[in-house]
């Protein structure tokens, strides 16, 4: 009896780890889909990228790995790929179910969490739901705000938050994210460039749709100057030491 029962053990084992390996080996597949669908995106190959993605999304759902990071990565580039090609309420639709996805069994105060809200705020926006768009903007730069990151990617929610605050009419809302997206632009790639130069036409807009005309003359002054700048050469401003 103990020599069955050892044997049925080993079995069992032995098909588990035969099981765990198969589906090893099918997930480095959708990992292999993922990276192709990556390089069909970045190429802005979108359809197929977006056949990748979905490739993806049905394997992990087929190997039952709906937790793994794979499976609300794919909708989320699903989400992206739809967006690339003008189907907003499609991209929607696709970053709604990643989001919920994530939120089954991750912290709603991530970074990725807040990255995915600035995606389909982007989506709404585009689809004319600026309400909508402002609700998930808002709360991404919620998180950003207590993590302080300071990086690319606070920066891109402070301004689509601008441009949807200026969609909606909030148009001192939008100059004051305008201001902290172009200053955080500044600091992560210096002034003399040409997405410097194009968050600077964002904020004179602004101004001008709040009726500021000065304050957007000041700005436009300061983007010709940077535009000269960069043409003809600039100087540094030097250290001014206050000891030897």
């Amino acid at each position: 009896m103990k020599k069955l029962l050892t044997s049925l053990f080993v079995i069992v084992v032995c098909s588990m780890c035969a099981l765990w390996a198969q589906q090893t080996a099918d997930r480095a597949a959708a990992l292999r889909e993922m990276n192709l669908g990556d390089q069909n995106f970045i190429q802005g190959e979108y359809y197929s990228a977006l056949k990748n993605y979905q490739t993806v999304a049905a394997q992990m759902e087929q190997l039952g790995l709906t937790t793994d990071s794979l499976y609300y990565s794919s909708w989320n580039m699903i989400g992206r790929c739809y967006f690339r090609t003008e189907q907003y309420d499609a991209a929607i639709d696709a970053t709604q179910r990643g989001i919920r996805i994530y939120l089954e069994s991750r912290d709603s105060t991530s970074l990725q969490y807040a990255m995915m809200l600035d995606n389909i705020s982007f989506y709404y926006l585009h689809a004319h739901r600026n309400e909508e768009a402002d609700k998930a903007n808002t709360k991404a730069r919620d998180i950003y705000y207590s993590k302080m990151t300071n990086d690319a990617d606070m920066k891109a929610t402070l301004i689509h938050g601008a441009e949807i605050k200026d969609a909606l009419g909030l148009y001192e809302d939008a100059i004051s994210l305008q201001k902290h997206g172009a200053s955080l632009q500044a600091k992560l790639y210096g002034e003399h460039n040409k997405l410097y130069l194009s968050e600077l036409d964002y904020l004179k807009r602004y101004y001008e749709h709040a009726g500021k005309s000065e304050e957007a003359e000041k700005v436009n002054e300061e983007i010709e100057k940077i535009k000269h700048e960069m043409e003809y050469g600039y100087v540094p401003v030097l250290t001014d030491f206050d000891i030897a």
